[in-house]
């Protein structure tokens, strides 16, 4: 990245990593995310039982049951499909696939199949040069550095730009940034993954054919398939993101991977050029290992060992495809993950990625194990008789709060919100700090009353099941899920531990009031996904401009990995004291 864009990026790092002080933005926030409706999708795929298209409901209860004992992941929805038939939905916790979803990088795949209709159409060529495109963005430097790019080193992930996530959370006009950006290996031919690099492919199709990326897919693909609603976030320059900031539900996301199985066509009509599909889901970089166990093709990732291609967000947003047996598997999740690290695609290959039949016996017994293994899985459905005993207990226990006031007593509830923090960076909406908190009872139900600087929340606190509601973040609401439980911890103190899902996203908000023995509480406020990831982030991100900046080497070279990771969990998984008013 650019001298200029690289210092702002600096600034941004050290603001948010000082648990002390409000983080104050680089770019002025603007809220974007609407209202998104909890609802099926306006046309549903034809439903029917795992047994009719080969697959036993009990083989699916297994592998339903081992992501959820595997407690590394952090599921959130499985969507089986088979010959374009929906065979298996579950939710995790309160999750439900009737939510839209924050796609991530997931959305990079639906961004290559508009580049696919573009040269279908005649209007671009992967040869083109990316240059060309933008004469007023582009300085003499740029046309030196950037003279070989292709459309097809973008979809590749080739194009050497190093103006990347970190850099666009700190520079305002990013088709400039990205040419004014240093060059890392060889264009053409070092795989770099670049969310910007898909950025630029949503600014040429603005470009090619006059229309915003969600305006163009629109009329060229969603409304042939019948995908309502979706949101898709902008940069500060107006133009649609493209390699992430997409909410879609998840069958949705499963037509578009229907979609591409079918090589593109979409009852009957050739939507996406055949002979693009063919190109996009195969092998063109070969991406390091330590990104997983595929390869990448045009914004799509293909198996490296197994006939699998896969559209891939952070946290664990998948939607996994097997052509030799016409099957798809769409997941959302909040795994500490970037790319296909976690476990869940191990399960997904063993499970999945082998023949089966085109019917099995139908067995009632083995239809009731599926049915009960994913109302277990669902907090929705999980509340039993027992549970509400100890509801009743707990609610009388949670009484004793009613209309006690917690108020922070250290400097470091200015970092504190109740937005999970990776959503304020990645949102750029940031907290103003915590001023006080609250429990208090309203016709038997508990509230969490949370007071920021700028802004109070209403927070309704299940006991036994998740409670729901939407919450407005500066302009932007979010539809949670929240729940209390009352417990102690291994040195007997009694803890308040409050849980909120961000339904639309992998991130979860976790609470803790801890009642110490000398009268004083403690809150730890951690997140998940949370500090883990953030470390890794920060160190990577601070790694890349370590080796592409001398001055900045000699200052990188000298943070104590481990000082580093005390900030991190500072921030991320934040301890403060606070005292109680009665």
């Amino acid at each position: 990245m650019g001298l200029g864009t690289l210092n702002k990026t600096i600034s941004l790092l050290t603001r948010l990593i000082d648990d002390k002080t409000t983080t104050e933005p680089i770019l002025e926030f603007s809220p974007q995310k609407p209202s998104l409706p909890k609802a099926p999708v306006s046309s549903p795929l034809p439903r029917t039982s795992p047994e009719s298209v080969g697959i036993s409901s009990a083989y699916i209860a297994e592998f339903l049951t081992a992501l959820e004992l595997d407690k590394s992941l952090n599921m959130h929805t499985v969507t089986i499909l088979r010959h374009g038939k929906v065979i298996c939905e579950a939710g995790f916790g309160a999750y439900n696939t009737q939510y839209f979803s924050s796609t991530f990088s997931e959305c990079k795949s639906i961004t290559s199949l508009a580049i696919g209709i573009l040269i279908g159409d005649g209007k671009l060529r992967l040869d083109e040069k990316v240059i060309d495109m933008f004469p007023d963005d582009d300085s003499a430097m740029a046309k030196i550095k950037y003279k070989n790019l292709t459309v097809e080193d973008l979809l590749t992930m080739r194009s050497g730009a190093t103006f990347a996530e970190a850099g666009s959370m700190a520079d305002s006009l990013w088709i400039k940034a990205f040419f004014s950006s240093s060059v890392k290996g060889d264009i053409g031919e070092t795989f770099n993954y670049n969310s910007l690099n898909t950025y630029m492919l949503s600014a040429i199709v603005k470009q090619k054919s006059g229309k915003n990326l969600l305006d163009f897919l629109r009329e060229r693909l969603f409304d042939e398939m019948d995908i309502q609603g979706i949101f898709w976030e902008k940069s500060p320059e107006g133009i649609e993101k493209g390699g992430w900031g997409l909410y879609i539900r998840p069958e949705d996301m499963a037509k578009i991977g229907l979609l591409v199985m079918q090589g593109g066509k979409w009852n009957g009509k050739q939507l996406v050029p055949a002979g693009y599909i063919r190109l996009a889901t195969a092998k063109h970089s070969t991406a390091p290992k330590s990104c997983g166990d595929f390869n990448y093709g045009y914004q799509i990732w293909c198996g490296r060992e197994h006939n699998v291609f896969l559209f891939n967000g952070m946290f664990g947003q998948n939607t996994m495809c097997f052509p030799d047996n016409d099957i798809i598997i769409v997941s959302t999740a909040g795994n500490n993950e970037f790319f296909q690290q976690s476990s869940y695609y191990r399960y997904a290959i063993k499970y999945f990625c082998r023949s089966f039949p085109e019917a099995v016996p139908v067995s009632r017994h083995d239809a009731k194990l599926l049915g009960n293994v994913i109302t277990r899985l669902s907090w929705q459905e999980r509340l039993t008789l027992s549970m509400h005993r100890k509801q009743s207990v707990m609610q009388k226990r949670m009484k004793a709060l009613d209309g006690i006031t917690f108020l922070p007593d250290e400097p470091r509830s200015a970092s504190l919100g109740l937005l999970p923090m990776l959503l304020q960076a990645t949102q750029n909406n940031y907290t103003k700090g915590t001023k006080k908190i609250s429990i208090d009872f309203e016709e038997e139900v508990p509230y969490m009353l949370y007071e920021e600087a700028d802004s109070s929340f209403k927070v309704p606190l299940g006991i036994g099941k998740p409670l729901f509601t939407e919450l407005d973040f500066h302009g932007e609401p979010y539809k949670v899920a929240s729940r209390a439980v009352l417990t102690k911890n291994e040195d007997d103190e009694q803890v308040l531990k409050v849980i909120m899902d961000f339904l639309e996203t992998p991130f979860t908000r976790i609470i803790k009031f801890i009642f110490r023995g000398d009268g004083s509480i403690s809150l730890l406020a951690p997140e998940r996904p949370g500090a883990d990831y953030v470390f890794d982030f920060v160190g990577e991100t601070l790694s890349e401009m370590e080796q592409r900046n001398k001055l900045i080497a000699s200052t990188v070279g000298k943070i104590d990995p481990n000082y580093l990771r005390y900030k991190v969990n500072n921030v991320f998984s934040p301890s403060v004291k606070f005292k109680i008013k009665r």
